[in-house]
């Protein structure tokens, strides 16, 4: 009989088979055989578990030395094999000893595949309205095993509107999501939401949101004047209460479609038990002015959240009545002291309710003052008569408006000075003034040869319009008390003196003695003295003193024109001339004694001589040759022979290429200096134009020393003569004309 025996897990513990040795004694002689392998088994986890296969062993029947026990044949080894699997299944990370997986940080389970859920992720919409119905969502991510996510509103579980949906994607972590419907009530407003994942692993983890519910304030109110005056700035005042969030508020004039700008309007913003609403108020600070009259002011509040682009909105019409304007024509006024000035004040727009003027500040009384009037409604200029210097002040011209009992005031203050008057014209004096205020000038000049002899020449104008000092006077200088005339009686004129001289003096001041000038007299002699008998030394004689003249022996006295003379007796007078003129001592017979004549005859006057020239010369001593003029002869030569003197020849040529032309070949020079016969001019040689037959002539010019250069016509050559000629100075081409001949 054959035993049949499974080799099983028939151990307390798994070991691994290792390879069957078939050591049993009895393995042989019992004929011990094996089954085939079963297949392996699944792997008993999912990570860290074993597989095993078993077979089957059997003998034959028992008998004494084969025993039907499972050892005869052999031991467990050979009859099953366990092995280790899915070793390598640990997720996220982890490591594996073959038995266990060891996991990260934040990493569960037995092959680490566990994961706490991801932090929730609250989704709100944008804008929350009251009355609106709200889906929030909540979502974690990335948990296994699947979370639970739940919602809370201030501590308790929200379960009313809620709604869950999982999806578990191919890496078994779990994405969750939950909403939470509602409809927006002030209940839910600024109240803090809570969404809470938990799959157990980790404490819950949580996220929470504020609500803000969005709500429309309530509509404007505006406040303000609605009887405004042109020009003068009001406050008008708009307020929205009760919005969230606040609203945006703008002011416009309705009538013109324009917003008013910061520089007019600014809003502030109040919240309301801390932020659970917003009360807006702006403040329109505005001067209109009459276009503006019927206008209507107008607040808009927008809030788009809730109202979308549709502004509620509180219009206020406004009436404006023309501005109290005041006009000062004149700001400066200039009087003189006890002068009557009217300081002008105009109402040029509206109707004011009372005039006052202020002087320096203070307000005037002009009703207590009898120098002062005006200042009314009426008559608002005011009037000061009989200026004195306590006027001297700035003024300024008020008026109250009677609608916005505002005042208004003069841009500038109205200044009154006093100033002085024109200073008096001084006789004989020039007048500078360099104005007529406090601290100028006046300053007075005495004419050329005057002087002041009195006065003062500077005066200035001192406060309350008074000039200093006292008006000059300017007097004519008396030049004689000098006694500037030393010989003479003075007489006073007009920027001078004249002296008349006593007789024998002259001179401005009478200080010089009159003397006659005396020329000496060659070859003879000049008396003075009373008897005629002392010989004059001296260049000069004295007023009222004679001199007489006497020649050499030899000579003979005789007057300028050569008239014999007897005696000559010569005065000096008042004027310091000699009467009569000077005489001379004249040679007599001066042709034999001195014979001046050099190519001439002498003829003997008294005291002088004539020469009478030969032909050719000439001068008072006939000691000058005549001779003729340099002569020029253009693009020529001329020549004399012997020279220009009376009877030479002038020759005439030209330049190579001129020729004579017009006048004389020659001239002669005459016993007047002057050349005989017309110049004659050098004119340019020119030689004929010409032709040539069946040819061409090409000239450089027809005038001297230019060629003339001959070609023939297609055909024809030259048969003889020259192919180049020269114009020549008989004007003549040189050389012989050549032919054109046929080839």
């Amino acid at each position: 009989m054959i035993l049949h025996i499974i080799c099983g897990l028939l151990m307390f513990q798994v070991v691994w088979c290792g390879e069957c040795t078939r050591n049993s004694l009895n393995w042989y002689k019992c004929n011990c055989q094996f089954g085939d392998w079963s297949a392996f088994s699944p792997c008993t986890k999912q990570c860290n578990g074993y597989t095993y296969r078993t077979r089957s062993m059997w003998l034959y029947e028992n008998y004494a030395p084969c025993p039907f026990e499972f050892t005869t044949c052999a031991t467990e080894e050979c009859g099953y094999e366990v092995y280790y699997c899915n070793t390598d299944k640990c997720q996220n990370g982890g490591t594996s000893d073959n038995k266990n997986c060891f996991c990260p940080t934040g990493y569960y389970g037995s092959c680490c595949e566990q994961v706490p859920p991801g932090k929730p992720v609250i989704t709100v919409p944008d804008t929350i309205v009251l009355g609106n119905a709200v889906t929030l969502t909540c979502t974690s991510k990335g948990g296994n095993p699947e979370p639970t996510v739940k919602w809370f509103k201030d501590d308790k579980e929200i379960t009313t509107g809620v709604s869950s949906k999982t999806v578990s994607p191919s890496t078994d972590r779990y994405t969750v999501t939950s909403t939470l419907n509602f409809v927006a009530s002030l209940e839910h407003h600024l109240k803090v939401i809570t969404c809470q994942a938990d799959n157990g692993l980790t404490s819950p983890l949580s996220t929470t949101e504020q609500l803000k519910v969005n709500f429309a304030p309530e509509a404007p109110t505006l406040d303000g004047p609605t009887v405004v005056t042109s020009g003068i700035s009001r406050v008008w005042t708009c307020h929205s209460a009760n919005g969230y969030p606040a609203g945006v508020m703008t002011m416009r004039n309705q009538n013109t479609n324009t917003q008013f700008g910061t520089d007019k309007f600014t809003t502030s913003t109040v919240d309301n038990e801390g932020g659970k609403s917003y009360t807006v108020t702006g403040r329109l600070n505005w001067a209109p002015v009459e276009a503006n009259n019927g206008h209507s002011i107008c607040c808009d509040v927008l809030h788009t959240t809730t109202l979308g682009n549709a502004p509620k909105t509180k219009c206020l019409q406004i009436s404006v009545k023309p501005p109290l304007v005041l006009k000062a024509p004149t700001i400066q006024y200039k009087v003189h002291l006890n002068a009557k000035v009217t300081l002008s004040c105009e109402v040029t727009s509206g109707k004011p309710s009372q005039i006052t003027w202020l002087k320096d500040g203070s307000k005037l009384d002009i009703d207590s003052n009898p120098r002062l009037s005006g200042g009314t409604v009426a008559a608002p200029s005011l009037v000061i008569i009989d200026v004195e210097l306590a006027d001297e002040a700035g003024y300024v011209c008020q008026g109250t408006d009677s609608t916005d009992k505002v005042t208004i005031e003069t841009t500038e203050s109205i200044k009154v000075a006093l100033i002085c008057i024109e200073p008096a014209a001084v006789q004989n004096a020039e007048l500078t003034v360099s104005g007529f205020d406090p601290s100028n000038t006046a300053t007075y000049r005495c004419n050329d040869c005057y002087v002041k002899t009195s006065g003062d020449l500077l005066l200035s104008c001192m406060r309350g319009g008074i000039w200093s000092g006292v008006v000059p006077v300017c007097t004519e200088i008396n030049h004689c008390l000098s006694q500037p005339c030393i010989f003479g009686t003075c007489t006073s004129e007009l920027c001078g003196y004249k002296c008349a001289c006593l007789p024998g003096y002259k001179g401005i001041n009478c200080d010089q003695e009159v003397s006659c000038p005396v020329v000496a007299l060659q070859n003879g002699a000049i008396m003075a003295g009373d008897k005629m008998d002392t010989e004059l030394t001296q260049d000069h004689v004295l007023y009222n003193m004679d001199i007489s003249y006497g020649c050499d022996d030899g000579y003979v006295l005789v007057d300028q024109k050569g008239g014999f003379l007897t005696e000559l007796v010569r005065h000096c007078g008042e004027t310091g001339q000699l009467t009569g003129d000077a005489p001379i001592c004249a040679v007599y017979n001066l042709c034999a004694t001195t014979t001046p004549c050099e190519h001439g005859t002498c003829k003997d006057l008294p005291g002088n001589y004539h020469c009478t020239c030969s032909i050719g010369y000439q001068g008072q001593n006939c000691d000058q040759d005549i001779t003729c003029a340099e002569l020029t002869l253009p693009n020529g030569a001329v020549m004399y022979k012997p020279d220009r003197k009376i009877g030479s020849v002038a020759s005439y040529s030209c330049n190579q290429g001129f020729n004579l032309a017009d006048g004389d070949l020659s001239s002669t020079c005459n016993s007047v200096g002057e050349w005989s016969g017309p110049l004659p001019t050098c004119k340019g040689v020119s030689c004929p134009d010409h032709t040539l037959e069946n040819g061409k002539v090409t000239t450089t010019g027809l005038t001297f020393g230019h060629t003339a250069t001959y070609s023939c016509n297609s055909g024809y050559m030259v048969a003889n003569g020259d192919v180049s000629r020269t114009c020549a100075s008989d004007e003549y081409w040189l050389g012989k004309m050549p032919v054109c001949a046929g080839k």
